[in-house]
């Protein structure tokens, strides 16, 4: 039987159907370093490597964006991976995340494999800019 994770006031992390839909998304095979990341955050997993574990380019992002459609609660765990000390990339992918989901859709990037081949557009190089922006930060 799946049970929720709790948080500090013992109130559940997820709810049993967030976490059969999650199971669901995990079998699928549409998944990456990055989505698994979101995917362990909001399960209330530790998650060591998520300071560096954000989506490298449109494919990754993709797979996030796809998580979050299938399990919309992951959309938290975005947030969570921002708040947390150091995490400065996922802090300035976090602060465009609406407007970087909208390119990506326009772009196409939230369609299962549609990136492969196609090169860079408007929303890899909204990506390219939030991971530039955060690797500064990280050098401060």
């Amino acid at each position: 039987m799946l049970t929720s994770p709790r948080d500090v006031n013992g109130n559940p992390i997820a709810t049993t159907a967030t976490l059969v839909a999650l199971a669901d998304w995990a079998l699928s095979g549409d998944t990456g370093v990055s989505s698994l990341c979101i995917a362990r955050i909001l399960t209330g997993r530790d998650e060591p490597g998520s300071v560096h574990n954000y989506p490298y380019d449109n494919g990754d992002l993709g797979r996030c964006l796809r998580l979050i459609r299938a399990v919309p609660q992951a959309r938290d765990a975005v947030r969570a991976l921002a708040e947390r000390p150091g995490h400065h990339v996922w802090a300035e992918m976090h602060a465009i995340w609406d407007t970087l989901t909208e390119q990506a859709q326009q772009d196409g990037v939230t369609d299962h494999r549609s990136t492969f081949g196609k090169g860079r557009n408007a929303t890899d190089r909204m990506l390219r800019a939030a991971i530039d922006l955060g690797r500064a930060r990280s050098n401060q």
